[in-house]
């Protein structure tokens, strides 16, 4: 009689591709909280992570949406606001040296995730990541959104209208944000 050698079924959340647990065991073996950077539609969350044996606790947790208390009037979801919440985070943190989490999403150069990263490496936070993947200074205060609304603002007004018109409704101009990325900073420091 043949019989079937039995088939290991493996954890939930790795049969619903929700986590590499490899990739986890890694992160886990440095011993240091972990930044946690989590993209959505609307917002960009960021959380100080850090291992116990009975289950993750988190330390921090902050929101892009909580700009909105310190005079930011543009978009909530774009790099200069993922810098400006990592910064946040930065001056948050009760802890020294942290390693980033990406979760399953694939580490790009210059990507929102890094910029968060980046914002909490300027505010002093001692993040383990290589210099060369953080998007340009000029990405990250935003003058790529204010070339690009001058440039509509001059040939296409209706569609300058269209594109930035939440930014407009709130009251701010998206020709003027980096001076507004530096004004929000001051206020977080």
């Amino acid at each position: 009689m043949v019989s079937k050698k039995p088939r290991a079924v493996s954890y939930r959340r790795r049969r619903n591709q929700q986590t590499d647990y490899r990739k986890r065991l890694s992160l886990l073996k440095s011993r240091l909280p972990r930044i946690v950077v989590r993209v959505s539609n609307k917002r960009i969350t960021m959380q100080v992570v850090e291992f116990h044996p009975d289950g993750d606790k988190v330390l921090l947790t902050i929101d892009s949406s909580m700009l909105t208390s310190f005079g930011w009037k543009h978009s909530v979801r774009n790099l200069p606001a993922g810098y400006l919440t990592g910064y946040l985070l930065g001056k948050r943190a009760n802890v020294k040296e942290c390693i980033v989490d990406t979760g399953l999403l694939q580490p790009l150069k210059g990507s929102l995730i890094y910029a968060a990263v980046k914002g909490a490496m300027d505010a002093g936070l001692n993040v383990r990541v290589d210099q060369a993947i953080f998007p340009s200074e000029e990405r990250s205060t935003g003058a790529h959104i204010a070339s690009y609304a001058e440039l509509l603002k001059k040939d296409n007004a209706d569609l300058y209208k269209k594109m930035f018109s939440i930014v407009i409704k709130n009251g701010a101009d998206p020709t003027k944000i980096v001076a507004d990325v530096e004004t929000v900073r001051s206020k977080l420091q």
